[in-house]
């Protein structure tokens, strides 16, 4: 048997190549003929059964095998998988067990059964822990199987998961899964603070609940964590920025940058002052910060391209000071004609009615008081 896990992913360059590597491996082990091994593709995307056809004639091109079966799986309610849920008691209502589960506190990992009574015992019935723990044969999993198996709760949130994948957001905030509406900040927004650690804190318990060691857990969700890489960091030039002194790294950058920012703006927002993008040397982390300077004094956002940030002239590296740290060359004692690859100027920023501009002087740099609405930092030139 030859299996092929995420089939749907092999198609396009990536499909062929994996293609041709099965059309090896059976040329390898001397099996070339069709039909002398059995081939399975699975996936959990292949769409309805109206596209049937077009599944069976992929796998065929994939594995250079002939296919006549697509078996589909199916999705079971909470009903037909655990059978009726349980009522609860008028004192266990859904506003108070969406606020314990925000609250609740988990035992230890391989902490006794009755260790877990007392937090449960706020969203189950007392009477149904005391039945699952004469089930549970002294395993934490299964006791918390037979505890929340039935539970309301559980119930509709497995009923809308098994529709169709949702946003972590539209589940949180979800009144069907909590029964209730969530309340209303004075902005006009959904409180969903209690909600999001609550249903954190219940699937961590509906991922324990086992009826067995190697059954799938009784909530058996899949996440999928998506996140953009940051758009950059951003750094206030003005050490004397009046956000710097609200920011925690502030005391290790002490008199370099002001504010900083994770989205890329033009100006600061504590004092106006021009906001550059910042950088490190891959040798020996040296912080720089950059601009990208037009003729006419125009300052740009740098290109996000390699390409666009090679052998270009118009980019200029520079830092509020001295340089701080050294390269393991220079620490060599490499000659000090070699060690002054860089010569040191100014570039002055100034602000004039439309904004921001930068000027370039081969006047040396030095940490001197500027005058007001100017700036300067130390010019890194490349002697070569």
């Amino acid at each position: 048997m030859l299996v092929v896990d995420e089939a749907h992913t092999y198609d396009g360059a990536k499909g062929s190549e994996v293609s041709m590597l099965l059309e090896r491996f059976k040329a390898s082990i001397g099996v070339e003929e069709k039909g002398k091994i059995r081939c399975i593709a699975t996936s959990a995307s292949l769409g309805d059964a109206l596209v049937d056809d077009k599944v069976l004639a992929f796998a065929g091109e994939f594995f250079g095998e002939t296919f006549s079966q697509v078996i589909r799986g199916q999705r079971l309610n909470a009903k037909d998988r655990l059978s009726n849920p349980y009522t609860l008691p008028a004192a266990l209502t859904n506003e108070e067990i969406l606020q314990y589960l925000s609250i609740i506190e988990l035992p230890q990992q391989g902490s006794p059964i009755s260790s877990w009574f007392d937090p449960l015992s706020a969203i189950v019935p007392e009477q149904q822990l005391k039945i699952a723990e004469s089930q549970a044969d002294n395993h934490i999993h299964k006791f918390l199987w037979f505890a929340l198996k039935g539970h309301p709760l559980i119930h509709r949130l497995i009923n809308i998961l098994c529709r169709e994948p949702k946003p972590w957001e539209e589940i949180v905030r979800s009144p069907e899964v909590w029964g209730v509406n969530l309340p209303i900040k004075l902005d006009g927004s959904v409180d969903d603070t209690d909600a999001e650690v609550a249903l954190a804190h219940l699937l961590q318990i509906g991922t324990l609940a086992r009826a067995n060691p190697d059954d799938l857990p009784l909530l058996p969700v899949r996440l999928h964590l998506l996140f953009r890489s940051l758009e950059g960091l951003y750094a206030c030039i003005n050490p004397k920025c009046s956000g710097a002194a609200h920011d925690p790294l502030y005391s290790e950058r002490e008199a370099r940058y002001g504010q900083l920012y994770l989205n890329e703006k033009k100006t600061c927002e504590c004092c106006n002052s021009p906001v550059l993008e910042l950088g490190s040397c891959s040798q020996c982390g040296q912080s720089y910060v950059f601009t990208q300077r037009q003729d006419s004094g125009e300052l740009e956002s740098l290109p996000r391209s390699i390409q666009g940030l090679k052998d270009n002239t118009k980019i200029y590296t520079l830092t509020s000071g001295n340089l701080d740290s050294v390269t393991e060359e220079e620490e060599m004692g490499e000659d000090e004609e070699e060690q002054e690859s860089t010569i040191i100027k100014s570039f002055k920023f100034e602000f004039q009615k439309h904004g921001w501009i930068g000027k370039v002087s081969d006047e040396t740099f030095t940490n001197k008081v500027t005058a007001q609405n100017e700036l300067t930092l130390a010019w890194h030139r490349q002697k070569k």
